[in-house]
């Protein structure tokens, strides 16, 4: 029972958990039309942000942005949006997301810097980081802290440790 989509976006979940980026992309190939199920779809996006594959993620989230009202995608577009040079639609992107309480300061200080052009911008600490952080991250040129090897996904270990914005000895204790 329960829906066609659901035991697919454990399997789909559970192999971009492991770090198995190859085995998410082979599995979503066969799936029919699943662009339309936006739980898949999320796992596709986070292992492309994962492994630096930006534009593509940004485009495949396009389309649906409009339709999931999900902070998730309003948070990836406005990152798009600063990535495409739409600073104006990303600033107002950034208040809106402040107006709906959403306290994510690394992320509002990485697409700011974006934005702004900063470069280099210093992340004090990112303890649990998502695929979004680490792209946002890599885009920034941000130096990552040393606390986001304590998150237990293999997923976002695997990133960090082919991070090139990681500090070398950091990348070595991500990949063990």
């Amino acid at each position: 029972g329960g829906e066609p989509g659901a035991l697919l976006s454990l399997r789909t979940g559970l192999l971009a958990a492991m770090g198995d980026f190859i085995g998410v992309n082979a599995l979503l190939d066969v799936v029919p039309g699943y662009a339309d199920h936006a739980d898949l779809l999320r796992v596709e996006v986070d292992t492309r942000l994962l492994t630096g594959d930006v534009s593509r993620a940004c485009q495949m989230a396009h389309p649906h942005i409009q339709r999931q009202g999900a902070v998730y995608w309003q948070t990836l577009s406005i990152f798009c949006q600063a990535l495409r040079g739409q600073h104006e639609a990303a600033l107002l992107g950034l208040s809106l997301l402040e107006e709906l309480g959403v306290n994510d300061p690394v992320y509002f200080q990485l697409v700011d810097a974006i934005i702004g052009g900063v470069k280099s911008p210093v992340v004090g600490s990112l303890a649990d980081p998502t695929p979004l952080h680490l792209a946002v991250a890599r885009v920034a040129s941000a130096q990552l802290p040393v606390d986001v090897i304590s998150s237990n996904r293999p997923g976002v270990l695997r990133a960090i440790a082919f991070s090139p914005n990681a500090a070398p000895e950091l990348r070595l204790e991500a990949a063990e």
